[in-house]
C-alpha cells in the first residue's frame, strides 16, 4: 500500500509542476514563448523536428499498464467471478 502511495504522490507532484508550467507558458508574450521553445510562430523546420523526436521522442500519449493492483480490485468488483 505504501508503494501505491508514493506513485500516487509522484504522479500528483508531477500533474502540478505540469499546470504550473503550462500556466507559466499560457501568460508569456509571445515572442518570449517561442524564444523559451526554441521555435518560431512560423512552426519548426523538417529536420528540427526530427531532431527533438530523436532528442524527447514522439509527441505519442501512451497508457499505463492496466495490471495495477487498483485496476485489480477495480476488475474484481466489476466482475467477481474472474
Amino acid at each position: 500500500m505504501k508503494l501505491l502511495r508514493k506513485g500516487t504522490a509522484q504522479l500528483q507532484q508531477k500533474k502540478s509542476e505540469s499546470e504550473k508550467n503550462l500556466r507559466n507558458y499560457a501568460f508569456l508574450p509571445s515572442d518570449e514563448l517561442y524564444s523559451s521553445m526554441s521555435a518560431k510562430a512560423a512552426g519548426l523546420t523538417a529536420e528540427q523536428v526530427e531532431e527533438r523526436q530523436d532528442e524527447y521522442g514522439k509527441n505519442i500519449i501512451t497508457t499505463g499498464k492496466n495490471n495495477t493492483v487498483l485496476h485489480r480490485l477495480k476488475e474484481s468488483v466489476i466482475n467477481p467471478f474472474s
